[in-house]
């Protein structure tokens, strides 16, 4: 005799998938033993730290490296998102934090552009840049506005995204745009 366990996971509606078909009812019926139904992690942000530590132990010792620390405007952004990949997104953010983190501290800059609030084409920038036959100077200004934007007005956060001090980031930000377009 085998003693057998099986643990399955889905995202699916199984009952909707039983009615139109997809999955056969007797092995939904051989499965569903116990059921446990998880919130996704956007709804439940208090086990993110706690998510974040695991992972970070984890990566670290994977990595061969000590375990990072985490600047306090990484942690807020990793708190603040939205996670649509759940636990697996912010296992592999971490696991690229850990790989990229420089003096063992994870910023901003090693998180992936969407958690870091970056999501926006740097080749669809260059891009229309190239079309518009745009400066220099004006693609700066608009890199420096779109990531001032992505960071909600944060300056401190875009400066340190930007690897520029933030009294350059004023400047930059009061300079005109070139009007050459």
């Amino acid at each position: 005799m085998v003693d057998v366990r099986i643990v399955a996971a889905t995202t699916a509606n199984l009952e909707n998938a039983i009615e139109s078909g997809r999955i056969r009812s007797d092995l939904y019926y051989r499965l569903a033993t116990v059921t446990l139904a998880v919130p996704p992690l956007r709804e439940r942000p208090e086990d993110i730290p706690l998510l974040i530590k695991h992972f970070l132990s984890r990566a670290s010792a994977e990595a061969g490296r000590p375990m990072p620390e985490i600047e306090p405007q990484a942690m807020a952004r990793l708190r603040r998102y939205s996670w649509p990949g759940n636990a697996r997104e912010l296992q592999n953010a971490i696991q690229r934090g850990v790989i990229l983190a420089r003096n063992n501290i994870l910023t901003i800059r090693e998180l992936p552009p969407k958690v870091a609030g970056l999501d926006f084409s740097a080749s669809r920038m260059l891009s229309e840049a190239v079309d518009k036959r745009m400066s220099l100077e004006q693609l700066e200004h608009d890199y420096v506005r779109a990531v001032l934007d992505a960071v909600n007005g944060n300056k401190t956060e875009a400066a340190n995204i930007l690897r520029i001090d933030r009294k350059t980031l004023y400047r930059k930000l009061e300079e005109p745009a070139d009007s050459n377009e």
